[in-house]
């Protein structure tokens, strides 16, 4: 999401225009993320122009533009954090302040339900990955998010600054990108490793389930209170 539309930020701000192009390539990863279709609505994209391309797609063009990647070592550059904060309208805050943005299927934690009834037992509310715009809603109220460590967590481009933020990550998938978004954001940040278990396939580093001990987390989540 953060890294694919943001790109046209770069296109129209070069003094382009959508009629100057026959094709908007977009990955086809993308397309499902409600988050990339509103804002696709928001920059008048001709959605009749756009195709969306899967990993295995070749393309031959006669002329090609091709913004370069947003992405900066380990995150993204502010300027796109701003560019996704500001493209959609502003949504009223709604939830307890505290959030938990878990991860389902690959990287997901051994001990996922234990976790979530620990966190709810401290007030956090579960985010709800269904629903873009209460998702929107939810992140904007929170002040405290424990967030399994992926896509997901892009969301916290519409946290408020100062939102406290304790990411639980795999020991071998270790990526400073959403520490860097909470630098840039000014929200205070530290994180849960873990060991990495359960390999499948080809692609075994990003498939592996996490397994943390609970009480690590309570320790974090206790300390807020303070």
């Amino acid at each position: 999401m953060v890294d694919s539309v943001s790109r046209a930020d770069l296109f129209l701000k070069a003094g382009f225009e959508w009629d100057d192009v026959d094709h908007i390539l977009i990955p086809a990863t993308a397309a499902d993320c409600e988050a990339v279709r509103l804002t696709e609505l928001q920059l008048r994209m001709p959605l009749d122009k756009v195709q969306r391309l899967t990993p295995q797609c070749q393309v031959s063009c006669e002329f090609l533009i091709q913004p370069s990647l947003p992405s900066v070592s380990n995150g993204s550059a502010p300027w796109v954090v701003e560019f996704h904060r500001n493209i959609l309208s502003p949504v009223e805050p709604q939830g307890s302040g505290r959030l938990f943005i878990p991860r389902y299927g690959s990287r997901s934690l051994t001990n996922q339900r234990e976790v979530e009834v620990l966190l709810a037992e401290h007030g956090f509310d579960l985010a709800d990955m269904a629903n873009f715009s209460h998702l929107r809603r939810q992140v904007g109220a929170a002040r405290h998010v424990v967030a399994v460590h992926g896509a997901a967590m892009t969301n916290l481009i519409y946290a408020a600054s100062g939102t406290r933020v304790l990411e639980l990550i795999p020991t071998d998938h270790l990526n400073g990108s959403y520490r860097c978004m909470c630098a840039w954001k000014d929200m205070p940040y530290a994180a849960i490793a873990g060991p990495s278990l359960k390999s499948h396939g080809l692609y075994s580093g990003m498939q592996k389930t996490i397994h943390l001990q609970s009480i690590s987390i309570k320790f974090v989540v206790v300390s807020w209170r303070c």
